[in-house]
């Protein structure tokens, strides 16, 4: 599941994201923005189907 909200956040890049995630040292970045983007979704999703 993870891994599935991960790659539509990566496949979801606009056209300058994309550009930029050419540049040495941003995709990097870029990639670990998307993690914790994925990781916040699991999350919130988790707690409120606890709550």
């Amino acid at each position: 599941m993870a891994s599935d909200l991960y790659s539509q956040i990566r496949n979801s890049r606009g056209s300058l994201e994309r550009m930029v995630a050419r540049l040495p040292g941003f995709q990097g970045y870029l990639d670990r923005q998307a993690r914790r983007q994925a990781d916040r979704l699991i999350r919130d999703h988790l707690a409120t189907a606890i709550s």
